[in-house]
């Protein structure tokens, strides 16, 4: 999830574990170590196109950092807080980084990203695809609970109701999205049998900053067919788009190890398309960004080609938008109201 998110969480999770305690300065430890796993984005700027998405959400975001750092952090708060507060005892701070960290972790493994949750013994990337990256509905109440506490007493039952409360709205808005998605899986796995469409396999994630309308991607011999379902359509006729794989466009490129971290982050969910200086290939498991038009517009597009004396040569790509952003999203929010 977004900074913003994970900071109200570890927060919330500050207050639960230590607000009587410490009052607001639990809310702002929460906070701090709530998007501590993040840190991992000021790597940015020293790392290429394909460093940064194997190591982005990766060791930072293991369990193993999490019970590592955990006792460590939890011995240095116990004795810098022994004198001012001595009655917080070491299992108490333990608990409290295991859950700030651990929660942290686990929110992002609702997002499609996908999260290497057992690096370094496995680059597997845990995504279940239940919630967008932005999702205002999640954040918003979940915020307001957290803000509304620091302006009461840390020993006042109604800063605890209130932490409480936001705590179980946002959980209890997770497990939403997760039967919006098997409702949504069945629609889509319906409509594919009813249009023989023979596919492989399918995936299916919310659009932006919703969990109303949602992307369909499934995947057969030659290639995928793209549809969108929204929770409000009248109908469960899903139309499919078919898009071509084109592989071989590749060539020799697919024996590489940066092309095939690229097909890693992809999930295999990919397309490939020629380009006046080597090749396009478009991450197609993130959804589409326009939903109508020829224009094949992914949030992660990359341009591969071979460099004169530096191998080869991987680079965001991102074509010029046939659309603006503001058009893109009344046509987001034109299509979740339903068809």
């Amino acid at each position: 999830m977004d900074s913003l998110t994970q900071i109200t969480l570890g927060a919330a999770v500050g207050e639960a574990v230590l607000g009587r305690q410490l009052g607001n300065r639990a809310i702002a430890w929460g906070a701090v170590f709530g998007t501590l796993p993040d840190l991992d984005m000021v790597l940015t700027p020293f790392l290429d196109s394909v460093q940064f998405i194997v190591y982005h959400r990766g060791l930072s975001h293991s369990l193993l950092a999490a019970v590592v750092a955990s006792p460590v952090l939890s011995w240095v708060f116990t004795r810098w807080y022994r004198r001012s507060e001595p009655t917080i005892r070491y299992t108490r701070w333990l608990l409290f980084f295991l859950l700030v960290f651990l929660t942290h972790i686990l929110l992002d493994c609702f997002t499609n990203y996908g999260t290497q949750v057992f690096a370094p013994f496995s680059d597997r990337r845990v995504a279940w695809n239940t919630i967008f990256i932005i999702d205002p509905l999640y954040t918003v109440p979940f915020l307001a609970s957290v803000l509304a506490c620091l302006f009461l007493n840390r020993t006042s039952r109604w800063r605890r109701t209130l932490n409480y409360a936001g705590l179980l709205v946002s959980t209890g808005y997770l497990a939403l999205t997760l039967l919006n998605k098997h409702h949504v899986d069945s629609v889509v796995a319906g409509a594919l049998a009813r249009q023989n469409i023979a596919a492989h396999r399918f995936m299916t994630c919310p659009t932006p900053l919703n969990s109303i309308l949602w992307y369909a991607l499934a995947e057969d011999e030659q290639g995928y067919h793209v549809g969108f379902y929204s929770l409000l359509d009248s109908s469960d006729n899903v139309r499919f788009e078919f898009i071509p794989r084109r592989a071989e466009l590749l060539g020799d490129l697919a024996e590489t190890y940066e092309v095939d971290r690229l097909v890693w982050f992809a999930d295999g969910y990919y397309s490939a398309r020629p380009h006046t200086e080597g090749v396009l290939l478009h991450v197609m498991k993130f959804g589409k960004l326009n939903l109508s038009g020829e224009q094949e517009l992914y949030p992660f597009t990359y341009q591969i080609h071979r460099g004169d004396s530096t191998g080869l040569v991987i680079e965001r790509f991102e074509p010029p938008r046939e659309e603006s952003w503001q058009q893109l999203l009344a046509q987001l929010w034109t299509r979740l109201k339903g068809i």
